[in-house]
């Protein structure tokens, strides 16, 4: 594997001072708060594996369920609770099953979590959930309770297709909303990485993991120990490139074959460490990643090329204590630096000029404080008081036309450098509570939350966001839950512009942007769910109803007015909604057998409107001229580019103790479109299946050597019929992938 010393753009001194530094304290760093210091058991969710150990007696499944029902988890409470006990919908992923199915990113995780749908758009590989497909913004991503979000790169931005889950102790994913106690971004879901301790690793482990058609490849090194019980450390470094996948099958009226990838991976890396010193736990962490993709496909193959890199680095210090029995106080400081670059090479074919370059870059520097104060059991309540403030300096956004022109010797590159948006500063402040009331122990529970937050630059307006759940268990077999919950996104800078007045663009007069979003987006969702649990079966019905309330929506009108080009600009629209019900299952066939599987159903994901205004302009979705919206509805109104029917089946086989194997199929089914033809028609797409599988081999010989091999898209599916949902340009992965991973613990 090669990794140049470089990635297209060099990290200039400051950066590579920065890294330096992270570096450095890394030895030092470590974050495990209290409330997730707990190892999880091997299962933890309804689509999420099983490793079963025979009991005493004949109910050794029995009590296998009970685990999978204690399992420890955090996001939904910030505290330490059980996924029987949890609020909301929970998925969890651990380690094991993570090493079982052979995934090698959050990506991948996504695929097989319930509701989830990972895709990709014209610009990037983008997630869904819920009917509803769009941006990434509408999800939060965090590492150890660190938000990973950034206001300039549209949220976690395309962090989550970047392989090597090696230091992942467990991923927990909530569907649904979930900003009363995490604040902005968790609109549609949050997805939370939690790291192994530096005890779970107990050593120096070295992975390797190599795949061929997407010819990906990562090494990851990851050491821990703990020194003692109150002196815990681990670090952990992955190096990474992957070619990604062609786009054969996408057709556009293109006559020449396709010979650009999608999701190229170039030269990127991620260094993790985390230390735990008595009552202090310290974290850090240092990345790049550079992402290519292409960026015109409607010129011809080889003309054109694009790529994101994203530089951050932050450093995250808590001081957690039980300063009485069952009181506990957490204080938390932090800062990030964040800096994306964005580089564009296009072709011009006009006059002389023989190419143009363009390039955006952008910086953002957080600074923020948090204090948490938890009472456990006060008179059967779990009470949860916390503040939270952030500031964030954001640098001007630049955009440079670089044009090299070949008509003389002597001619000099002409440069033109645009600002998009000045520097300025975001602040966020908000105070939340919840209150977890046992109404009847081990029988009624109900838990209430509320934050109020408040913004001085994306939006000049306070937000309240509401919490209820509702949590009965009438027997060992049966649960009832119901829970409403909120959700939000303030405005990043490519959909709002951060709040700024954006009419022209300076130094160029002939192009002009028009308004962007001014509301925040509001989420809110009810879900009912009912879970029964007997013998060797484990089964969850949920009902949810989702509404966005403002929701961004990306316009594309392009026209001239006294010489001047209006180009595409956001604006909130109508009520987005969707209501569905999710089915999943276990079922423990043997000691060695295991069915797993869940069902998804779309019932309705449908915009209350189609017509609408933005400032003084009217449009109407359905204006085929403009091409509004053309690839995110359907002419009536139904979201597009979304499987309305979505299916996991999986089934696990222990070969023998130490050899594992997992086979998962998925389907989708029922997505609808605009014809890419003929933009006022609606047509659907599917179904297309797609059958990964993945045998483990652990402790060869009785070493400590690992193994595991796996084929990802085993059928080879295409997808050709969904290669063109109107402008969303929807499509998957191309191809079979055959790969695997060695690993060794010294």
């Amino acid at each position: 594997m090669k990794f140049s010393a470089y990635s297209h753009l060099k990290l200039g001194h400051r950066a590579r001072y920065q890294l330096i530094i992270a570096l450095a304290l890394s030895s030092l760093c470590y974050y495990s708060s209290a409330d997730e210091a707990t190892t999880s058991p091997t299962v933890t969710d309804d689509n999420a594996t099983v490793a079963v150990e025979e009991a005493d007696d004949d109910k050794w499944y029995e009590k296998s369920f009970e685990e999978i029902l204690s399992s420890k988890i955090v996001t939904a409470t910030r505290n330490q609770s059980t996924k029987k006990d949890a609020p909301g919908v929970v998925t969890v992923f651990t380690s094991e099953d993570i090493a079982r199915m052979g995934l090698r990113s959050v990506k991948e995780v996504l695929e097989r979590t319930t509701g989830f749908f990972v895709n990709r758009q014209l610009t990037g590989a983008v997630v869904g959930s819920r009917g509803i497909i769009a941006d990434n913004d509408q999800f939060l991503m965090l590492i150890d309770g660190h938000n990973m979000n950034s206001i300039y790169d549209k949220g976690m931005g395309a962090e989550f297709i970047i392989p090597g889950l090696e230091q992942v102790d467990r991923i927990e994913i909530i569907r649904g909303p979930g900003s009363t106690l995490w604040g902005s971004d968790a609109s549609l879901g949050i997805i939370h990485i939690i790291t192994k301790d530096g005890a779970d690793i107990n050593g120096l482990r070295v992975t390797a993991n190599r795949s061929y058609d997407d010819n990906s490849r990562h090494i990851n090194i990851q050491a821990g120990e703990a020194i003692t019980d109150d002196i815990d450390v681990m670090a952990s470094l992955t190096l990474m490139e992957s070619d990604g996948f062609a786009m054969e099958g996408v057709d556009f009226g293109r006559t020449e074959p396709w010979t650009d990838h999608w999701d190229e991976i170039e030269d990127s890396l991620q260094f993790y460490s985390k230390v735990k010193l008595r009552d202090f736990h310290i974290k850090a962490r240092a990345s790049q990643t550079n992402i290519s993709r292409s960026y015109n496909i409607y010129l011809p193959p080889d003309t054109d090329k694009a790529f994101r890199q994203r530089n951050h680095f932050y450093l995250d210090v808590a001081y957690i204590k039980e300063i009485k029995p069952n009181i506990i106080i957490e204080t938390r400081f932090f800062g990030d630096l964040m800096d994306r670059t964005q580089l564009l090479v296009t072709p011009e074919y006009s006059g002389n000029i023989q190419r143009a370059q363009e390039s955006e870059s952008s910086e953002e520097r957080r600074f923020g404080f948090e204090f948490i104060t938890r009472w456990n059991d006060l008179a059967n309540h779990n009470v949860l008081l916390g503040y939270r403030k952030v500031k964030t300096d954001l640098s001007p956004f630049t955009s440079i036309k670089q044009y090299e022109i070949t008509t003389t010797a002597t001619s000099a590159p002409n440069v033109l450098e645009q600002l998009v948006v000045p520097s300025d500063i975001d602040e966020s402040t908000s105070i939340f509570i919840e209150d977890e009331w046992r109404v009847i122990p081990d029988t009624l529970k109900v838990l209430m939350g509320l934050r109020l937050d408040t913004n001085t630059l994306r939006e000049d307006n306070d937000i309240l966001l509401p919490r209820f759940d509702i949590n009965w268990t009438p027997t060992n077999n049966w649960q009832i839950k119901y829970s409403y919950n909120t959700g939000y996104i303030r405005p990043p800078v490519a959909i709002g512009f951060l709040g700024q007045t954006q009419t022209t663009i300076l130094n160029s007069p002939d192009l002009v942007y028009n308004k962007g979003a001014s509301e925040s987006q509001e989420t809110s969702s009810h879900d009912i769910q009912v879970n029964f649990t007997a013998g060797r079966v484990q089964t969850n019905l949920n009902l949810y109803h989702n509404t966005i309330d403002n929701p961004f929506q990306l316009l594309f009108e392009e026209h001239v007015i006294d010489g001047k080009v209006f180009n595409n600009y956001y604006a909130n629209t109508e009520a987005v909604t969707s209501y569905g019900l999710e089915l999943g299952w276990m079922l423990l066939l043997t000691n060695q057998w295991q069915v797993y599987g869940d069902i998804s159903k779309v019932l309705s994901a449908e915009i209350a409107s189609m017509t609408g205004s933005s400032g003084d302009l009217d449009y109407d979705l359905n204006d085929t001229t403009k091409n509004f919206a053309a690839g995110s509805y359907t002419p009536d109104g139904t979201m597009s580019g979304f499987p309305h029917l979505m299916i996991n089946v999986g089934v696990n086989w222990d070969i023998d103790k130490n050899i594992l194997s997992n086979l998962h199929l998925r389907l989708w089914d029922e997505m609808y479109g605009r014809h890419y033809s003929d933009l006022t028609k609606t047509v659907e797409y599917g179904p297309e299946v797609f059958v990964d599988y993945n045998i483990l081999f652990t402790e060869i010989l009785g070493s400590s050597f690992d193994a595991s091999f796996y084929v990802k898209n085993l059928l080879d599916n295409d997808d050709s019929e969904i290669y063109m949902l109107g402008f969303n340009n929807t499509w998957s992965d191309r191809g079979r992938t055959v790969g695997g991973s060695v690993s060794y613990l010294f």
